[in-house]
């Protein structure tokens, strides 16, 4: 009852190969790569994909100092999107002095951290795909005489409400405050599952998800478990266990939770993306690691924006069918020539998740695989790919071939 899941979104999104919009199988890929070539006068020796036989990934070599065939040649999309669906998100942003810290040392006037997560929280709460969600803000550091006390953190600073009601305060209090404070994570963390678990509790809350989004740039500094010496020692594995007693509660003798399960979503830069994996894996969720994609530090921002967006929006399903026959055209389709990729709302990166053998064969590697090898009906997503899709364009893409990752 109280766990999410993904769930099944409009129609399958079915590409095609060649410029025809109706080629969707390798044998029209080739004859039309094969006539172009002719109508230029094309031949052994020049640039262009020399593709019966050979593969259709693009931009791989096929041989003979040949190059496969651009996106434009072999693959058509048509996208669908992740539709928005009510959540309550509770994020509690970590305001402690290194915040401060630039976003880019190496170039002049690069906003801080603190400014670009300003910046991001605001874009966040005025989109439109983030319209549907129930947000509240909570700050990591409270800057009080006992910022290690844990009854102060279940009382959040803007309470989760839906984002028509709650988007002014939200912006003010982002407007007004500084960071300043040292980095209390157990009590936070603890006071903030404290408080959406008692959010998921309520009754008119019973089928909608509660989830916490701990943001923070680095270890815990205060607020420790007291050693045998009588020394405060604050540790990740004390965080840590807070949170897997949330996210995974005891069970009752019917097998399901005593409790709602509350998942922790952990956002952190690169050079704490080790704790900040390992904090999720707590959490039961994901970890989003800011600075990955280009190494600049001034790309924190739209980072930010894309993980809160990834949160809030519905997945996408973990369970897609794929057609028996082309779309126009009724010919067979060669299944090993699917290829799957995602294309984020916000970001716009494009992220192609590779086939791999079957569910044993996942791990922690976000893939998909066929129901059936042999006669597949359904692409399935391994878990990390199901958790990983979001706000944005799911495209599977036939007569292309895809990465693999083999047993």
């Amino acid at each position: 009852m109280f766990g999410a899941s993904c769930i099944l979104v409009g129609a399958l999104a079915v590409a095609g190969c060649g410029g025809d919009p109706e080629c969707t199988t390798i044998g029209c890929a080739s004859q039309e790569t094969s006539n172009a070539q002719g109508a230029q006068g094309g031949s052994g020796g020049s640039d262009n994909a020399t593709v019966p036989g050979g593969d259709l990934l693009a931009g791989e070599p096929t041989g003979g100092g040949s190059r496969g065939l651009e996106d434009s040649q072999v693959c058509q999309g048509v996208s669908v999107s992740a539709p928005t669906s009510p959540i309550n998100v509770l994020i509690l942003l970590d305001r402690s002095i290194s915040m401060l810290e630039s976003t880019d040392p190496t170039v002049p006037g690069a906003p801080s951290r603190w400014d670009a997560i300003r910046a991001a929280l605001g874009s966040f709460v005025n989109s439109a795909q983030a319209a549907d969600a129930r947000v509240g803000l909570q700050f990591l550091g409270l800057m009080l005489n006992d910022d290690c006390a844990v009854e102060k953190y279940a009382v959040p600073a803007v309470a989760v409400a839906p984002l028509a009601a709650n988007r002014s305060a939200l912006l003010d209090i982002m407007s007004t405050t500084r960071p300043g404070s040292l980095t209390p994570t157990a009590p936070a963390v603890e006071g903030s599952l404290r408080y959406a678990l008692a959010l998921a509790q309520r009754p008119e809350n019973a089928e909608i998800p509660t989830v916490l989004v701990l943001a923070s740039d680095g270890l815990p500094t205060e607020c420790g478990r007291v050693g045998t010496d009588g020394a405060n020692v604050a540790s990740l594995s004390q965080v840590t266990d807070i949170m897997r007693s949330y996210s995974k509660p005891p069970l009752d003798a019917a097998g399901k939770p005593t409790q709602p399960p509350i998942r922790t979503y952990v956002v952190a830069p690169e050079g704490e993306s080790l704790n900040a994996r390992q904090l999720a894996q707590a959490g039961d969720a994901q970890a989003f690691i800011l600075g990955t994609r280009t190494g600049a530090g001034v790309d924190l921002e739209a980072e930010f924006l894309d993980a809160l967006l990834r949160i809030v929006v519905k997945p996408l399903s973990c369970e897609i069918e794929v057609p028996q026959t082309a779309p126009g055209t009724g010919q067979g389709i060669d299944f090993e020539k699917v290829r799957v990729r995602f294309t984020g709302a916000n970001s716009q990166t494009v992220t192609e998740y590779p086939r791999t053998d079957g569910v044993v064969s996942c791990g922690a590697n976000a893939a998909w695989y066929y129901d059936d090898p042999l006669a597949p009906k359904k692409i399935v997503f391994c878990q990390n790919a199901c958790q990983a899709l979001g706000a944005g364009d799911l495209k599977v893409e036939l007569g292309c071939a895809p990465q693999r990752i083999l047993r």
